[in-house]
């Protein structure tokens, strides 16, 4: 496949295009001083590149300014959500700058660090974005919806910021303990592979394009893993910069309370895993040229510093020879021969050479199935998903669920007095690589009495499918719904980890909600319920798998803690796990149930319902699920 490079020389003034073929590597380069200015005045002459040591001659030069226009005033209040405008609706290609994806890495940052992080991003919306900026909202969880498309509309954006929540998959990390546990290494992948979606998603994309990433740090790496490769490759291909924000600021490693537990690591281990955690962030700004920002609590500060560090750059480029394209991987070095500058830029490449990309008239040309491919959402119909597993005989299952909003929908009268339309549904699993893992097919024909109607203009459609999952680890989930009459296309994704239940390992299902009605009328348990009146409540259930058994006898707690907009409004005291007695000496599976009551005392908004189940058998094994609903009057 060949990869669309964008930065170097090129027809449009803001769309130069990078090149890596047997005759010319084009690459970009940053110039700064001893204060960390911009140098914007530099010939060919002034810069020397090696490729694998050996010095190679500059054959193509020029300076890109990204002119911007002023700040702008200042947005007041958060006003209506207006329809997302499409990026070629709201400005032209060519007058495009900048083109930026705040990522979040909502499965790294922790619960205390996510609102500062909130604040800076609505921030950086109301004060920094420009004319010919165009920005999108991201998070590595997915399920943003509307708030995942780039577009130049700030209220749009400013109500994207306002969601980025807390949405209990994360724990504020312990330092003092060793990283790179199953877990922390699924949602390290999960992380990565937002990060690569990312990238895919900026490639065709106009301007000055680059990714800033906000983290709260990972498992820790080698520098020479290959997917850390694949990533920098990509970008550079895509010309793509990524930056690096630590979420966590400023971190300090005096003693705490925790100085007097017998297990304390002491502050060396903490200051250590403190820097193994930032690994992914140093390596990938490293190798694609941008900065890491570290120890800093100016998190919107920080944000602004990224997006100008990209106004001025250089395009080089210098012929590789037909010998470097052996599919390996060439390491870059770009020198300023002017004293006291710095420079920056990507650190290599692998030798395989762009080639166009050849477009096969087939299935996969589809718009839907382009829709499900794309890593940002496509809203003609506004849609929302929830997926969780659950074990199936030890081999794990995922049931998707897709709410579609009816008011979207395009219902046609028949003479038999009902409202019709087909919808097509797809769901698909995608590996950390982007690789397809599993999917399944459904179609929809949707038939209502003039009564049945209305209530599915107000409360919208709700479709579930379930398919097993073949190996364990962290998935992204997407679906993608098309009406066939109106060929309008709705797409929504989330992060999920299936665990290895061939393991004698404690694990937990995803969060079930029970009391919905299938089209037949039989009861069901569905993973998400969309909208919960205030005045009703949430009954659910989960699956606790290996627990360990004390005389044949598994004893397990249980305690749910409820957030609204990121924030803790219900802390429920833990309470034992009734088992039943036909299970008693079942060591596989354990139901664990539980329900929240909404009074009028709780206000409308965005609610995450985390369950923690801890092991009394194994005090040091703790699981946790969450599932997330919004409350209205």
């Amino acid at each position: 496949m060949g990869f669309g490079l964008a930065l170097l020389a090129c027809g449009q003034g803001n769309e130069p295009v990078i090149r890596i073929t047997t005759s010319l590597v084009q690459i970009d380069a940053i110039v700064t001083d001893r204060n960390g200015k911009l140098v914007t005045d530099l010939r060919a002459g002034d810069f020397e590149i090696l490729q694998d040591g050996k010095r190679r001659d500059v054959t193509a030069f020029s300076v890109v300014r990204v002119a911007t226009e002023s700040r702008p005033a200042v947005l007041a209040g958060k006003g209506s959500i207006p329809p997302p405008p499409l990026p070629s609706d709201g400005v032209k290609r060519e007058q495009v700058r900048r083109t930026v994806a705040i990522l979040v890495d909502d499965l790294s940052i922790g619960f205390a660090d996510m609102p500062r992080v909130r604040q800076a991003v609505a921030r950086f919306v109301q004060e920094e974005v420009r004319e010919g900026d165009l920005v999108a909202i991201i998070t590595a969880r997915g399920g943003m919806g509307i708030y995942s498309q780039f577009t130049t509309d700030r209220a749009l954006l400013l109500n994207a910021a306002e969601r980025l929540v807390w949405k209990g998959l994360s724990e504020q990390p312990d330092l003092s303990t060793p990283i790179g546990s199953e877990e922390s290494r699924a949602l390290q992948l999960g992380s990565r592979g937002a990060v690569l979606e990312a990238i895919r998603g900026l490639r065709d994309m106009p301007g000055r394009k680059s990714i800033v990433l906000f983290s709260g740090g990972s498992a820790g790496v080698d520098p020479s893993d290959p997917m850390l490769e694949r990533i920098a490759d990509e970008a550079t291909r895509a010309a793509v910069t990524v930056y690096a924000i630590d979420a966590r600021g400023v971190q300090t490693f005096m003693p705490t309370a925790d100085t007097a537990r017998p297990d304390y690591k002491g502050a060396s281990t903490r200051a250590v895993n403190a820097f193994l955690s930032q690994s992914d962030m140093s390596i990938l700004t490293e190798r694609t040229g941008g900065l890491f920002f570290k120890n800093d609590n100016g998190l919107r500060e920080l944000l602004v510093q990224a997006i100008e560090d990209q106004s001025s750059y250089y395009l080089l480029g210098y012929n590789p020879g037909t010998e470097s394209f052996d599919r390996r991987f060439h390491k870059i070095e770009v020198r300023v021969l002017r004293p006291g500058l710095t420079v920056r830029s990507r650190t290599g490449y692998v030798g395989v050479e762009d080639r166009p990309v050849r477009r096969v008239l087939d299935v996969a040309a589809r718009r839907m199935v382009r829709a499900l491919l794309a890593p940002f959402q496509s809203n003609d119909l506004h849609t929302r998903l929830t997926a969780a597993f659950r074990g199936d005989g030890g081999k794990p299952r995922v049931t998707s669920q897709l709410w579609i909003d009816g008011g979207d929908l395009k219902f046609e009268r028949w003479e038999d007095g009902k409202y019709h339309t087909e919808l097509e549904v797809i769901v698909a699993s995608f590996d950390p690589a982007g690789a397809l893992q599993e999917h399944a097919e459904r179609g929809y024909r949707v038939n209502l009495t003039e009564e049945q109607l209305p209530e599915v203009r107000r409360s919208g459609l709700l479709y579930s499918i379930s398919y097993p999952a073949k190996k364990p680890g962290p998935y992204q989930v997407r679906m993608a719904v098309r009406e066939l009459k109106t060929e309008h296309v709705g797409t929504a994704s989330q992060f999920l980890i299936t665990p290895d239940l061939s393991k004698d390992r404690l694990a937990l299902s995803g969060m079930f909600v029970k009391g919905f009605e299938d089209q037949k009328g039989d009861k069901l348990a569905k993973p998400w319920m969309v909208v919960v009146k205030l005045g009703r409540g949430i009954d659910w259930e989960a699956e606790v798998y290996h627990p360990k058994l004390n005389k044949g006898v598994p004893q397990l707690m249980a305690a749910q803690r409820l957030f609204r907009d990121g924030e803790l409004v219900m802390e429920g005291k833990p309470y034992p796990v009734v088992v039943p007695a036909a299970l008693k000496r079942k060591e596989f599976e354990v139901p664990v149930r539980g329900s929240v009551r909404l009074d009028e005392s709780f206000a409308p908004g965005e609610y995450v319902l985390q369950l923690i189940v801890t092991d009394e058998n194994d005090k040091s094994k703790a699981v946790t699920q969450a599932i997330g609903f919004q409350v209205a009057r």
